[in-house]
């Protein structure tokens, strides 16, 4: 079994604790070594977010109002776990964390190994495959259709967390279930009716236009060509799979 974690979420929370920088860099050790034993294994991929972000192309609002100032030991605790995890690390660079969590779980479903997303992000609930929340340690199962209708959902509702132009403007939880669950119902693709949407509520350009740049910030990416050599080494070096 391979573990794909989203190391920003554990960076970011571990590195907030008020404490000496050796006290931090335990509870990450432990943190790490607790989510491994659980799953009795000791294969892992380690994602880390790097520089740059290609969605700013889309959107240059994009994750821009988010504060630029970092928790107390962040910087600290994200170079001891570049050092001490190499091995089993890789940096996000151009994409997100969660593109490169999507992309290794797609290389494993093609070589048919078993693989467990751990994570706390809604977002990565587009990704097809066993995930686990180690906050609450919750163990579940995201199927083809669960992951089209999670990716939809978003796109239709938007992420003022992420940017405040995605979405459809008005629509929020309960008009984008009520869409999606009427599209499931009468068996119309997810994005099908997501796209119609917007045609509907923006016309035919703005529409258009407007879902192209919401698909392009919220889908995730199940390939990059610069990244994906490195990807493929690295699978078969922790999982021990001849490629």
């Amino acid at each position: 079994m391979l573990l794909v974690i989203d190391g920003d979420t554990l960076l970011y929370s571990i590195s907030v604790i008020d404490n000496t920088i050796d006290v931090v860099y335990k509870i990450f050790d432990n943190k790490l070594k607790k989510i491994l034993n659980k799953f009795d294994t000791n294969e892992y991929i380690f994602i880390l977010e790097g520089n740059r972000n290609f969605r700013n192309k889309y959107d240059i609002n994009y994750k821009k109002h988010r504060t630029a100032e970092k928790p107390k030991h962040f910087k600290a605790l994200k170079s001891y776990i570049v050092n001490k995890y190499k091995n089993n690390l890789i940096l996000a660079t151009n994409i997100e964390t969660d593109d490169v969590c999507s992309i290794v779980a797609t290389k494993c479903l093609e070589l048919d190994i078993h693989y467990v997303i751990v994570h706390i992000d809604k977002d990565l609930n587009q990704i097809i495959g066993q995930h686990y929340n180690p906050n609450k340690d919750e163990e579940y199962y995201v199927d083809e259709d669960y992951a089209k209708y999670i990716l939809c959902y978003q796109i239709i509702k938007g992420d003022v967390t992420d940017s405040k132009i995605t979405g459809i403007k008005g629509y929020g939880d309960k008009k984008a279930f009520e869409l999606l669950n009427y599209a499931k119902d009468n068996n119309i693709d997810y994005l099908t009716a997501s796209f119609n949407e917007f045609i509907k509520v923006y016309g035919d350009v703005k529409g258009v236009y407007n879902f192209y740049v919401s698909f392009n910030i919220i889908n995730l990416l199940t390939t990059y060509p610069k990244l994906n050599t490195k990807i493929d080494k690295l699978i078969n070096v922790v999982h021990k799979t001849e490629l």
